[in-house]
């Protein structure tokens, strides 16, 4: 009997003790991966506050210059390099932790804003001043939605390293439930069918839906960047009336 109830207490301790551990992990688990989305926030903080900089010293050159190209050049090159910083934490973290919390989720709804922004300042750059870099609207998901997404997203990361000063890649969720992303969405993913084709990439004026390989990125992105793309030079219209609709490249 004494063995019994010995071996039974023993039991209990080591469940206890389990409970005990498991609930640490999860615990620091969790105080650790809010402190990475803290540092993220704060580091798109700084970036919301230099785009607000930047938009001032575009009014202020506007006005005295009558010109504000060589502020809109700054922005897109300093566009290229920072926002790639944030954008590889962001990766680094979904790669890292799978299940997102309301704080990642609104942090990368926040920094999709802020890229949007951005793309719509490229074309506005492109339009005015002649800024000419090639832009990458990149469409994904998870798994689940997309097994092909991370090696495309792999593959895209490489190019973006091996022409760093030549493009800019605009990655959007399509699983944050954002307007202007479903508006993209209804524009350039979906196929003739109807259904949404992941992943999708808009390269300047083409799309490309599904995966497409290193070697055949590669040349594409190497006739982009040799060739330039002018925005104005593209003619898109809506085959149910026939008016002309803005491009959204």
């Amino acid at each position: 009997m004494v063995d019994k109830n010995l071996a039974l207490g023993t039991v209990v301790i080591a469940a206890a003790l389990t409970v005990v551990i498991m609930s640490g992990m999860f615990y620091f688990g969790g105080v650790l991966q809010d402190a990475k989305v803290e540092d993220m926030s704060s580091d798109l903080q700084r970036l919301e506050i230099d785009r607000r900089s930047q938009e001032i010293s575009r009014a202020i050159a506007s006005d005295m210059l009558g010109n504000d190209c060589r502020v809109l050049d700054a922005s897109i090159s300093w566009a290229v390099k920072n926002l790639g910083e944030l954008e590889r934490k962001i990766e680094d973290h979904e790669d890292t932790e799978r299940f997102e919390g309301d704080g990642f989720r609104m942090l990368k709804r926040e920094y999709t804003n802020l890229l949007l922004d951005y793309w719509l300042l490229m074309r506005e750059a492109e339009k005015e001043c002649g800024v000419n870099k090639t832009r990458i609207v990149y469409f994904y998901a998870y798994d689940d939605v997309c097994p092909m997404c991370d090696d495309q997203g792999t593959i895209l990361t490489h190019y973006r390293q091996k022409y760093v000063d030549d493009i800019l890649v605009f990655p959007l969720d399509v699983t944050l439930d954002m307007d202007p992303v479903d508006l993209l969405i209804d524009a350039y993913v979906l196929d003739d069918e109807g259904e949404a084709v992941y992943p999708t990439m808009k390269i300047n004026g083409e799309v490309y839906r599904g995966f497409v390989g290193m070697e055949e990125l590669g040349e594409i992105l190497e006739e982009e960047i040799e060739n330039g793309y002018n925005e104005t030079e593209e003619s898109e219209y809506n085959e149910t009336d026939g008016q002309e609709i803005i491009p959204l490249s």
